[in-house]
């Protein structure tokens, strides 16, 4: 049973999604590698530097992303013979956290640097995905001075291969995944949010 296809204000909760992330949870990247790794940036801070605004426990969560998922091929099933990244899907049911779901897919973005691979990617793991293009000025919210893309993508949490844990599951229908990037691919921000009936 698809959900998402059933509920009539869908696109508007997509629309309150991307809104609320922009002015309260989206983590920025301006800079998506520091010394050759990916460092996740919350509006331009590192999450140390923001330790002190995050809600309780959610540093550690981060922190456990982190160690859990040190490179995009953790987050992803298992490598098939000549399978571009694109084309592979999340190990979803393993990312039982928000902060999981979101470093993973800020390295997926990191990783594939395009708006149209990340664009199929989202399509291959079964995300619905609304794309909007954004001028300069809708742009500086992510601390960038050019046009860009955000996407919001959401994740249905029922099933096998979902994410999140089962407290989640039960209060929500689905995630929101919100991701800016330039119009180059270069990711600037990453943010969730549950979806809840």
């Amino acid at each position: 049973m698809d959900l998402f296809v059933k509920l009539p204000n869908f696109a508007l909760s997509i629309l309150v999604t991307i809104l609320l992330l922009i002015t309260v949870v989206g983590g920025s990247a301006q800079d998506s590698l520091s010394n050759g790794e990916p460092t996740l940036l919350w509006h331009g801070q590192t999450l140390s530097e923001r330790k002190d605004t995050l809600r309780e426990g959610e540093f550690s969560r981060y922190q456990d992303a982190f160690e859990e998922f040190p490179t995009v091929e953790n987050c992803m099933e298992e490598k098939a013979d000549n399978t571009e990244l694109e084309d592979r899907k999340f190990v979803w049911n393993q990312m039982p956290t928000q902060e999981m779901v979101e470093w993973c897919v800020f390295l997926i973005a990191v990783e594939l640097q395009s708006v149209e691979k990340l664009t199929e990617w989202f399509i291959r793991n079964d995300l619905k995905l609304l794309k909007i293009e954004k001028d300069q000025r809708r742009m500086q919210i992510y601390r960038y001075n050019g046009p860009g893309v955000v996407f919001s993508a959401s994740h249905n949490l029922e099933g096998p291969n979902s994410p999140l844990g089962w407290w989640s599951r039960f209060m929500a229908y689905g995630l929101s995944i919100v991701v800016a990037t330039t119009t180059d691919g270069v990711p600037l921000s990453v943010g969730s949010t549950l979806l809840i009936l």
